[in-house]
Formats: structure tokens, sequence, C-alpha cells
């Protein structure tokens, strides 16, 4: 499983850190435990999550855009 992972990073470029969470340890440190997959986290230059989606939601997805925009000024 961890080579089929490492091959699929390699294959895609991925340049972000990457890790794999098999209990949602991980995960429930950046949100409360039980809340569900989350699709899209962003966490600011201070560590803390400004912004999190649960699922895809065109509109949703735009402020997101918008968010991060704002942050990298």
């Amino acid at each position: 499983e961890l080579n089929f992972v490492q091959e699929l990073i390699q294959s895609t470029e991925v340049t972000y850190p990457f890790t794999i969470d098999k209990d949602g340890s991980f995960f429930e440190s950046f949100t409360n435990p039980g809340a569900g997959v989350t699709r899209n986290i962003v966490i600011d230059k201070t560590g803390k999550i400004s912004f999190l989606t649960r699922l895809f939601d065109p509109k949703e997805f735009q402020e997101m855009i918008e968010h991060i925009e704002m942050l990298l000024k």
C-alpha cells in the first residue's frame, strides 16, 4: 500500500506535504473527532485552520479560492 502511494505521488508530481492517516488521528488533530471526511483544509501561516469544507459545492469552492488569494496578499 505504501509503495502504491509513493508511486502515485511521484507520477502525479505532488508538491505539497502528504501523509497516510489510516486511523484518522492526524485528521482529528485539525478538527473535531467524528467530524467526517473533509475535502479541503486551508491552513494559514500561523498553522491554524482558516477555511474548511466538508463536501464539494461550487459556490463554497469559489469562496475557498478567494480566501486563499486573500491569505496570499
